[in-house]
């Protein structure tokens, strides 16, 4: 009955070690679930220690060779299952993480290839459209934005010239017209005046013809000079009428038009000037985009070189991936301490020599160490 509770005894603390150790490798870091290992380790070796003792004073008056041999044999077949498959799962827990330790360094190592490669497109993309602080790239030479800013700018001038030209030419041709509606205005008042001096000819003509009459005779030659500067006042009198015929048409010709050219200019000038303001304001749009799209280039690629720089800090931090198998090692080391103690107290050599096993077969699988070659180095990536 002893021997039976012994045996459950140390199967149950030997499972409970195992499970609680695979259970700290998944919950917690490597560092705190050695140390939780190395706890629980020791303090069922303490436990096993103080029953075994406290089994001594029971047992006093048994055999001796007897109670040595049941005890030895039962803790010797616990410890020969137990130790192994605890030794074998940190080992199997190293490697393992090694393993993955070695399949992230590669991946980060790739994903630092690329942000070093996305970086540099990056800048070269800024160095070709925007610049670099304002100076002139020995390679691309002067930014496409700065040339098409220039272009812009020369164009708009051109633009602006032209449009001045002609708000200059429609006011000069409208001041134009202007004077000749008041040289039109001029000439009407001139006809006006022709027209009042034929009507003043025409009465003095008929005066004189009176007057001739009146002479009889003596007045007939006089009678036909005044009928014939009636004939010319007539004369005189119809030109004006035609002269002042056509000077109406044409000042109400010339008054329509200035009338037209005063409000299509008006709308031309205003038209003139609403895109002069327009392009202005979407020219000053178009710069102020320049400048947000080359932050905004500017903080990517200090973004891409931030990545790079946090990818390349983990990776030496992974590089002492190693410290985790000496800590494995530790632990291992402290057990096989323990049972070297425990071991003189059983008076059983197969303890010694299963330590001695398990600790030879924990050091040949992980035997492999992370070494600067099998890590990508800096000076090998190949830039854009």
């Amino acid at each position: 009955m002893i021997k039976q509770n012994k045996i459950i005894l140390i199967c149950i603390l030997t499972a409970f070690l195992l499970i609680n150790s695979i259970f700290l490798f998944f919950a917690v870091s490597v560092k705190l679930a050695l140390t939780g290992i190395f706890v629980m380790a020791l303090s069922i070796a303490l436990a096993i220690f103080i029953y075994l003792k406290l089994e001594k004073k029971q047992t006093v008056n048994e055999p001796e060779e007897e109670k040595n041999s049941i005890d030895n044999n039962a803790i010797v077949e616990a410890l020969k299952e137990a130790i192994p498959e605890i030794i074998q799962n940190l080992s199997n827990v190293g490697a393992t993480t090694e393993k993955a330790s070695m399949a992230v360094i590669t991946a980060l190592n790739e994903i630092i290839m690329k942000s070093k490669e996305g970086s540099e497109e990056a800048k070269a993309v800024v160095d070709y459209f925007i610049g670099s602080e304002d100076k002139i790239d020995a390679h691309f030479g002067e930014s496409y934005a700065a040339k098409m800013i220039k272009e812009n700018e020369s164009a708009l001038n051109k633009v602006d010239n032209v449009f001045h030209t002609i708000k200059d030419m429609n006011k000069a041709f409208v001041e134009e017209l202007e004077k000749i509606v008041e040289n039109v205005s001029e000439v009407h008042k001139f006809v006006g005046e022709i027209d009042k001096i034929a009507f003043q000819t025409k009465i003095l003509a008929l005066n004189a013809a009176i007057e001739a009459a009146r002479a009889g005779k003596y007045g007939k030659g006089f009678s036909v000079v005044a009928d014939e500067v009636r004939r010319l006042s007539t004369s005189s009198s119809k030109s004006a009428l035609k002269v002042d015929k056509v000077v109406t048409h044409f000042k109400t010709v010339t008054s329509n038009l200035l009338k037209n050219m005063y409000k299509d200019v008006s709308k031309e000038l205003l038209e003139i000037e609403k895109v002069e303001h327009d392009m202005g304001d979407t020219f000053g749009k178009f710069k102020k985009s320049i400048a947000n799209i080359s932050d905004a280039i500017s903080v990517v690629t200090l973004s891409y070189q931030n990545i790079t720089e946090q990818i390349e800090s983990a990776v030496v931090s992974l590089q002492f991936q190693d410290l985790t198998t000496q800590q494995i090692s530790a632990v291992i080391l402290k057990i096989n301490n323990l049972l070297s103690i425990i071991g003189p107290l059983l008076n059983n050599e197969e303890i010694s020599k299963l330590v001695d096993t398990s600790q030879d077969s924990f050091k040949t699988h992980l035997d492999i160490e992370i070494t600067p070659e099998s890590l990508k180095k800096e000076e090998d990536v190949v830039f854009f």
